[in-house]
């Protein structure tokens, strides 16, 4: 019974082998069979997004790229000319790599590559903008310069709409 579980796992193998001719896997066909996958999952709009990136960035720079050769090493080339040549940001960046990463995912999945090289690529970091709000002694000053009765409506949406007013609020009482 052994020898022909073994048996049935090499055939599928071959099979596997057969079906999808691994000298002939383009990122094209890769895409569309991960289209295929994950297209009754998302929005519309959102696989028109992914085809865009796809078109734009991946395709173009991967289109005569042998697949069972790819590296971790041509993957941050990519990632490279992303943020120098396209001069995209690091947030932006970041996304196309987990497309190309979850492309790739399907060729592991269906036996075409043994790894996918994506992983172990490091994201690249996004600098966070810190937010600024007024000192409570800038708040009271700037509420002192609406005039009221007339400006009224302006105090209150200040107040209301300043986070610093809120916390400022809270800390007096």
């Amino acid at each position: 019974m052994a020898a022909a579980g073994e048996v049935e796992k090499e055939m599928m193998r071959t099979s596997i082998g057969r079906l999808f001719n691994q000298e002939t896997v383009t990122f094209d066909e890769l895409f569309e069979r991960y289209v295929n996958r994950v297209k009754i999952h998302i929005k519309p709009s959102y696989l028109q997004s992914q085809r865009a990136v796809y078109t734009r960035y991946i395709q173009t720079f991967f289109v005569n790229a042998d697949i069972n050769r790819l590296t971790s090493e041509h993957i941050r080339d990519f990632q490279e000319s992303l943020t120098e040549e396209r001069d995209l940001s690091n947030n932006t960046n970041n996304k196309t790599l987990i497309e190309l990463k979850l492309i790739l995912d399907i060729a592991v999945e269906e036996k075409v590559i043994v790894e996918n090289p994506c992983v172990g690529v490091k994201k690249l970091k996004i600098e966070r903008n810190k937010m600024e709000f007024y000192t409570p002694d800038e708040f009271h000053a700037f509420t002192k310069l609406i005039h009221l009765p007339e400006e009224f409506d302006c105090y209150v949406l200040f107040s209301l709409l300043s986070p610093l007013a809120y916390g400022w609020a809270n800390s007096a009482r």
